[in-house]
């Protein structure tokens, strides 16, 4: 797992499945919920390599659409609060 933070204010994570002896089975393209230029959150998940990006408040948030998928194999969008 990789969390770092981001130039422009924000939280950047990568977790690879295959470290968790989890697979996804299908990549998932970028997808960004945006109420306002501060206040945002996006995933994807490439090569079963999940890449999840926030604003500043958002960490948790980030790490709640990655535990989904690696339990769910699904994100509730209901849950993506801005």
């Amino acid at each position: 797992m990789k969390i770092e933070s981001l130039d422009n204010s924000g939280w950047s994570i990568e977790i690879d499945f295959n470290n968790i002896s989890i697979h996804v089975r299908y990549d998932v393209p970028y997808k960004l919920f945006e109420r306002e230029e501060n206040n945002w959150i996006g995933y994807e998940i490439t090569d079963n390599i999940f890449y999840g990006i926030g604003d500043p408040s958002k960490l948790h948030m980030t790490l709640e659409l990655f535990k989904s998928l690696a339990t769910h194999n699904k994100i509730d969008k209901k849950k993506i609060v801005l």
